[in-house]
């Protein structure tokens, strides 16, 4: 247990380093631009420049995250980067001005649904001053964002922008950024079968059609079959599948040691025989451990799979355990996601808010219920830096109800969804202000 706790902060640390690095990079690509040194801004480092050193290293941590992209039909992968909203009236002269020429050079066209006589795509309005504007750090740098008309969904300047460096997504973490794994995936040592017999080595195994070629359970389970020596496999999330799917499809058979080799290499693991048993284990422990979903969520992710099994609301809060590296190794690699891909989705997209939900005491959940709301004061240091996380991204709510909220309060309203002789349920709908008057105010969906 000590080396577990002892793997896993290592790994923290290793990724800490690491996005560190990348934050350096981008906070120089970012001085260079107000610096004026960087063409390809095209103004919005005006716009940029008003924002505080903390507001930046905000978003240059939500800059690192990758979008979870659906579809190109939409912007709504951005909803959860769209950082620091506010009035273009409220903007300073010269922002105004930079806004104004990135949306000229940009083409910008608001959309209004069922708009017939323009197509869809009205010029830019003269008046400006009801326009919500933000930043949307996303995909390595910072771009201008423009909540469209109708508040549901975010317009992105495709053109200009500042930054550009990588995002924390599975491909750059797979390997734990450790130079020892690389090392050990190219070692001879990976897969030690020094003691299992010659004959046993040598001997011809076959493959299914039907195997998951991604599943090292499954491969392990066949050689089991075959050759009738049993094995013991670490089973984590993370790396019981493999980002390299082609592995031992390019031929019809394998000697046993071919296959647990490639095996080794393609699933990160560490093959050893022994006391006539294979052991298989990860080399990435401590990446594993920090990506492992608690038992809680893991179990009842298994229950989902059963064929009457169907999500509730609880199923979603649920999430709100998960850090959101576990979110997307769920998204990832649990086959859940072919059931229920877009709920998860959708719960990567609000998990600020879910998270902030989660770290709520009962009573604190029920404050929140109530008609005046929870306010900030009541919340630990722990539940404020999740509200200000809520607060600082999404598109701003722009229904009735939120207009008559006080800022720096969480609401939370329960409405009945239940239908007629079927068992009751209902959506949450989570509303927090912000500071300023009048306050910003972020809705969120949970059901």
């Amino acid at each position: 247990q000590q080396r577990e706790v002892a793997q896993k902060a290592a790994s923290e640390n290793r990724e800490k380093k690491f996005r560190n690095e990348l934050i350096a990079r981008l906070r120089g690509q970012i001085r260079n631009a107000l610096a004026g040194g960087d063409p390809g801004s095209g103004g919005l480092e005006d716009l940029v420049g008003g924002y505080s050193s903390g507001q930046l290293d905000r978003a240059m941590q939500s800059a690192l995250e990758p979008p979870d992209i659906i579809s190109a039909s939409d912007q709504s992968h951005f909803h959860s980067h769209f950082l620091f909203t506010t009035s273009f009236s409220r903007l300073s002269p010269a922002q105004q001005g930079s806004v104004r020429s990135i949306l000229d050079k940009d083409k910008y066209h608001p959309t209004f649904a069922g708009d017939s006589e323009s197509g869809g795509h009205p010029e830019i309005p003269a008046d400006f001053s009801s326009m919500k504007v933000g930043l949307i750090a996303a995909a390595g740098g910072l771009r201008l964002g423009v909540m469209e008309p109708d508040g549901k969904d975010v317009w992105v300047s495709p053109g200009k922008h500042i930054g550009g460096v990588s995002t924390l997504d599975a491909q750059v973490q797979e390997n734990d950024f450790d130079p020892l794994v690389e090392r050990m995936l190219r070692s001879a040592s990976l897969a030690d079968l020094s003691a299992m017999p010659a004959a046993l080595r040598r001997k011809v195994v076959r493959f299914p059609e039907g195997l998951s070629h991604r599943s090292l359970s499954e491969f392990l389970g066949s050689i089991a079959e075959q050759t009738a020596v049993a094995n013991s496999c670490d089973d984590f999330l993370n790396s019981r599948a493999t980002s390299y799917p082609n592995s031992l499809g390019d031929k019809p058979e394998y000697t046993v040691e071919e296959a647990l080799r490639q095996l080794a290499r393609a699933f990160g693991h560490r093959m050893k025989y022994e006391n006539q048993m294979l052991y298989a284990s990860t080399v990435t422990l401590g990446l594993d451990l920090r990506l492992e979903p608690s038992a809680r969520v893991m179990l009842r992710l298994s229950e989902l799979l059963k064929p009457d099994a169907r999500p509730g609301i609880d199923d979603t809060i649920l999430f709100g355990e998960c850090t959101k590296p576990q979110v997307n190794c769920i998204i990832r690699n649990h086959p859940i996601k072919l059931k229920y891909g877009g709920l998860l989705f959708r719960i990567g997209r609000i998990h600020a808010c879910l998270r902030l939900y989660a770290l709520l005491t009962p009573d604190l959940r029920a404050k929140a219920e109530e008609m005046e709301g929870l306010g900030y004061g009541r919340m630990s240091n722990r539940q404020k830096t999740a509200f200000d996380a809520v607060v600082e991204a999404g598109l701003p709510a722009t229904d009735e109800w939120a207009k008559g909220v006080i800022g720096n309060r969480l609401y939370v309203r329960r409405l009945s969804a239940g239908a007629v002789n079927a068992p009751p349920t209902y959506k949450l709908f989570v509303y927090a202000a912000g500071r300023g008057e009048p306050p910003l105010v972020r809705r969120f969906e949970i059901k």
